[in-house]
């Protein structure tokens, strides 16, 4: 609250996250993720990430990431952008909580070849094709996102240069 007791807007936390695709050229499976706690949200998939970091870009926040929670090193690829609303201006966030919004980019593994790892913040990691991935019990904020991750590797797909 402000000096009037006016509540103050807040500002929503930015947190990343990245569909890790298995090959750069031709990707034909992304990686899901099946969070380990907590228990609401156990045996869920989601996009492996987490929050910026003070003074982190992005990208560098996605990278830091991925090392820390599969222990894998990444090259960020295009930042995967919402669909704009009818009537709402483009805001390149995927809305997930209510005190949180997330960006989400695609990613491959550099080098290629390393095998992520749980190392608890999930308890499940597998690589899934396009219909693998409509059967899973994604969360929720992330739905939209499997489904719009797919639509652009489809479209990517049949341009000659690709995106990494």
């Amino acid at each position: 609250m402000d000096t009037n007791n006016t509540p103050l807007a807040v500002t929503p936390r930015t947190v990343v996250a990245a569909v890790i695709i298995n090959d750069a050229n031709t990707p034909e499976k992304i990686l899901a993720a099946a969070r380990s706690y907590p228990e609401d949200l156990a045996g869920q998939y989601e996009f492996p990430g987490g929050k910026i970091e003070l003074g982190e870009t992005p990208t560098a926040a996605l990278e830091r990431e991925l090392q820390e929670e599969l222990q894998i090193t990444v090259r960020v690829g295009p930042e995967l952008l919402p669909r704009q609303q009818e009537g709402q201006g483009a805001t390149g966030f995927w809305p997930i909580l209510a005190d949180m919004r997330m960006r989400v980019f695609f990613a491959v593994l550099d080098p290629a070849g390393q095998t992520p790892h749980t190392t608890g913040s999930h308890s499940i990691l597998k690589w899934v094709t396009e219909g693998e991935s409509h059967v899973l019990p994604w969360l929720a904020p992330d739905q939209p996102i499997v489904q719009a991750a797919w639509h652009y590797i489809k479209a990517w797909a049949k341009l000659p240069k690709k995106f990494f």
